[in-house]
């Protein structure tokens, strides 16, 4: 449940459709906790306003980001969207660190740190965006046991999935709710095409038997009708086809990063 119960969200249906065109700038944010006050929407940009009840003051939604290098594509711009939509009802912190997972905490903790990120922002809501795309180099992973694990195996699945939960009921215990992004998915078949697509599977098994946890679908916003790897899409202002994967087939350009915060936006705006 969110916690900032003074907050009313009205005008929904407005907002519907305007963010999605909505175009996102800024300096990067990655890490670091933005507590500047936000600039004020231009009239007509569709912006939500958040109302307090009754005798109260509305509090600022806290929303943590947290994930790998596909979050670091993706996470600029959903600040950038989430503060154009909700105007400065809205504080984010950027926390997308590449190369880094669920396991083989050597490269980065997310256990450790998460619980650091916790007690220090105190998040409503947790946004995860892991894909698994771990240097191809590593013959195998690091569980959180410290014992080696063959990636792609039933074990690491099992080892990702346990990790996943325990961060889901780290957030809900705060007392935020946690939506856990579908990995985009990949120009190669193989093992990181078939590691997003299992992964993928996890998140949706996952979010069914915890409350206050949620899916959000990335193929929905980066992927073609099918919902299969795409290189481009038409910009929803000019109908132009722009690129949304980098040459890597794994990664977002800026373009498809600002298309899949738009969507990520949209779920959360709707679903809270």
């Amino acid at each position: 449940m969110i916690r900032r119960q003074g907050l009313v969200l009205v005008a929904l249906l407005v907002v519907a459709g305007a963010f999605l065109m909505g175009t996102s700038t800024g300096s990067p944010d990655t890490g670091r906790l933005v507590t500047s006050e936000p600039a004020a929407p231009p009239a007509g940009s569709g912006s939500l306003t958040l109302s307090p009840g009754p005798g109260t003051e509305p509090e600022p939604l806290r929303v943590l980001l947290i994930g790998d290098s596909i979050m670091e594509n993706t996470g600029d711009h959903l600040l950038s969207e989430l503060r154009r939509v909700l105007g400065d009802n809205v504080i984010v912190r950027v926390e997308g660190h590449p190369g880094s997972g669920l396991l083989t905490t050597e490269k980065f903790d997310w256990q450790r740190r998460f619980d650091e990120m916790l007690a220090e922002f105190d998040p409503d809501i947790v946004v995860a965006l892991f894909v698994g795309n771990y240097p191809t180099e590593w013959p195998y992973v690091i569980g959180l046991d410290g014992q080696p694990i063959l990636p792609d195996s039933p074990e690491f699945h099992e080892a990702w999935r346990n990790a996943a939960v325990q961060i889901t009921d780290r957030a809900v215990t705060n007392g935020a709710s946690m939506w856990w992004i579908t990995p985009p998915p990949m120009r190669d078949p193989g093992t990181w095409g078939q590691r997003a697509v299992d992964l993928a599977e996890l998140y949706r098994s996952l979010v069914t038997s915890i409350p206050d946890a949620e899916v959000i679908e990335s193929a929905s916003a980066v992927g073609g009708i099918d919902g299969g790897y795409v290189e481009e899409l038409p910009d929803p202002e000019t109908g132009v086809l722009r690129t949304v994967r980098s040459a890597d087939g794994l990664h977002l350009t800026s373009f498809g990063g600002r298309l899949l915060a738009a969507a990520i936006t949209y779920n959360l705006v709707h679903r809270l």
